[in-house]
């Protein structure tokens, strides 16, 4: 897969691409190894050639510059698996279980694939997903860490969000290596919409401008670390799970998330290899909350599975994203994400901790 990778530099992507960094998921996600623990060693390929055009380099198969939306990752079907560690294996080459290397199986992209709307208009049929228009707007919460050389805490520099301004701004200079303009879609008939064009993305118009690597710098970035976890600040609740309805066995299985009222806030999806039995009552959890997001009620999955009266008028949600995190030994590991509504999050009884996720 490495040699589709290199196609895709040679072409001339030398942008950040999420969705062909999503494809490559894919391609990795359901390949089985002679250890399971190998594929973090066999991403690591595509991970160097990526390093090319996503600044910060690629963190346990994730992008550095678009972390919040990559750790929204999901696997669907009954056919997932979790990756077993191998005990022998360093934790440094061990999938974490906050990366969607540690399962095997079909990842459900579209999601995330929706969520990033940088793409305005594209003439491949192939990237036909980021022509349809997005309303959704993720802004990250915490500040992830992860441990390099030395012991160091290395920010992971999460930051394309740092550019979304430009969308509505039409009067600031636009970052290095990128030119304002008018859409080509714009007509005298329509109201004139600008666009962001660069070099580095023949083709390609942006509703707003990207980071891009630096073209002059003779090094790639690639993260160092020394141990598969992460850190940060993040505020945590304890919330309820109860099983919405019996799924077909193909499809993943979906929880409702219950308040300490145990009334209906929000959703999370498990992959199709729990069983069953394991669901049968409420199950108290904890959760913390990594990002926020808005979205429009076509846009949310399950959307009949969120309380109405959470619902803005103007049919938008406001949301939070949420890892459902179990501890052993002081170290976090993620069981699912989900969504909770900004309304039943912010009643919760709610507070900040320090999270070291493995």
């Amino acid at each position: 897969m490495v040699g589709v990778t290199d196609v895709w530099l040679s072409q001339g992507h030398r942008w950040p691409n999420f969705y062909r960094y999503l494809k490559l998921c894919e391609s990795y996600s359901e390949r089985v190894f002679t250890s399971d623990s190998d594929v973090v060693i066999a991403f690591a390929g595509a991970a160097t050639l990526l390093a090319k055009s996503f600044p910060g380099g690629i963190l346990y198969g994730l992008p550095v510059i678009f972390f919040d939306i990559a750790l929204l990752w999901n696997y669907s079907g009954s056919a997932c698996a979790k990756r077993p560690w191998d005990a022998t294996s360093d934790e440094s080459n061990r999938p974490p279980s906050w990366s969607w290397m540690s399962w095997r199986g079909r990842l459900d992209t579209i999601n995330q694939a929706h969520v990033f709307e940088g793409m305005a208009c594209a003439d491949d049929p192939e990237e036909i997903v980021y022509n349809i228009p997005s309303t959704v707007v993720i802004t990250p919460l915490v500040q992830w860490y992860f441990t390099g050389v030395g012991g160091a805490q290395i920010a992971i520099a999460n930051e394309y969000h740092k550019y979304k301004h430009f969308a509505q701004d039409g009067e600031s200079a636009p970052p290095p290596g990128w030119i304002r303009a008018e859409s080509s879609s714009s007509s005298s008939d329509s109201e004139r919409e600008n666009v962001y064009i660069t070099p580095a993305a023949p083709r390609f118009e942006f509703r707003f401008p990207i980071p891009l690597v630096d073209s002059s710098c003779s090094e790639i970035t690639i993260p160092m670390p020394i141990s598969n976890r992460i850190t940060c600040q993040a505020e945590h609740a304890y919330f309820y799970l109860r099983q919405i309805k019996p799924i077909g066995h193909l499809e993943p299985i979906l929880l409702h998330i219950l308040d300490t009222m145990r009334e209906s806030s929000g959703v999370i999806r498990l992959p199709g290899d729990w069983h069953e039995s394991h669901l049968e009552t409420e199950m108290g959890v904890e959760l913390i909350a990594i990002s926020t997001e808005s979205r429009a009620k076509y846009e949310l999955y399950h959307d009949d599975y969120f309380p109405r009266e959470h619902r803005k008028p103007n049919g938008i949600w406001d949301l939070y994203n949420v890892l459902w995190i179990e501890w052993t030994d002081g170290v976090a590991y993620r069981k699912a994400v989900g969504q909770v509504t900004k309304a039943a999050w912010e009643a919760a009884d709610r507070e900040l901790i320090d999270v070291v996720l493995g």
